[in-house]
């Protein structure tokens, strides 16, 4: 006889430790059988994010001109001024892949003029929705950086350029911070045009490589090619 079983994921702990404590004082059935509960803690997952660009107002005008009727998949709002327009950007944090999908499609229905993005997700709900997540073929080598990660990735949001990732050599960490890193983008054009955009930085050095099946290898078959095309 086949058995059929489901994961149940609660925001926390606690509320996990609850629903078992539940389960022992009243059992949970389905067609007069009682249901085996086996509680595990499991680590978080990444939650998807809608990067929005091209509106101000702040997130009251996000939450109640926008975001209207989906209060309840939203897990964070999050806006900040950029620094590149007289606009703002929002990082819209959702509770399913599915609901932020949706969000996305209504938002291009409905406000045409927004970028949205979808910025983040888990690499289960990545290689699932190869609409949205085209297998990545091109990385640039950034040389000069020293920051965080989270504040490389901010700094690349604001050029609105929908990068596929943000790595850093693992070897190559002190307390944090690193002086190269590895952006990953969706297509070859994409790339490209994160180095023209780039070039204005003086303190940025960028190595265009090329992906293979470990992109952010800086073993292997790579080669990196500095702004000009030439081997480094």
């Amino acid at each position: 006889m086949a058995r059929h079983y489901s994961f149940v994921e609660t925001q926390t702990v606690e509320q996990g430790a609850a629903l078992m404590e539940e389960h022992k004082k009243n059992p949970f059935t389905y067609k007069d059988k009682t249901l085996y509960l086996d509680f595990q803690r499991t680590a978080p997952r990444a939650r998807p994010v809608l990067q929005m660009a091209g509106f101000t107002g702040g997130e009251q005008h996000l939450r109640n001109e926008i975001l209207v009727g989906w209060e309840d998949k939203l897990q964070d709002v999050k806006v900040v001024k950029s620094k590149l327009s007289d606009g703002e950007i929002a990082y819209v944090t959702f509770h399913s892949m599915d609901d932020a999908l949706a969000t996305k499609k209504a938002c291009a229905a409905l406000f045409p003029h927004l970028e949205v993005t979808l910025t983040h997700g888990s690499g289960a709900d990545r290689s699932s929705r190869a609409e949205d997540f085209a297998k990545p073929t091109d990385t640039i080598c950034v040389v000069g950086y020293d920051g965080t990660q989270e504040e490389f990735r901010k700094f690349f949001d604001e050029f609105r350029l929908d990068i596929h990732d943000v790595r850093r050599p693992a070897r190559h960490v002190e307390e944090g911070r690193w002086d190269f890193v590895f952006v990953q983008f969706h297509s070859t054009e994409k790339a490209k045009a994160a180095v023209e955009q780039l070039k204005e930085f003086d303190q940025f050095r960028l190595r265009y490589a090329t992906s293979t099946k470990r992109p952010f290898s800086i073993k292997g078959s790579r080669r990196a090619r500095d702004v000009s095309g030439r081997a480094l």
